[in-house]
């Protein structure tokens, strides 16, 4: 979890938005779990949700229209 809190810390730039994000990922990545495949990355799928939620609570550009 270290690297996803880093991550978070990284885009969000601010250490409770961050700690939320890392939260919202981990409980979206346990609640669908059972779509997660053997050939996949559970890293790079946690990552991957991490910036869509990112995306989705904080796109500035969404925002202002």
């Amino acid at each position: 979890m270290p690297a996803l809190r880093s991550s978070a810390e990284a885009i969000c730039r601010d250490p409770a938005d961050a700690e939320d994000l890392v939260q919202e990922t981990v409980a979206r990545t346990l609640a669908n779990l059972n779509q997660f495949t053997d050939d996949m990355s559970l890293e790079s799928w946690m990552f991957a949700d991490l910036y869509d939620s990112f995306r989705r609570k904080f796109d500035l550009f969404t925002q202002w229209f």
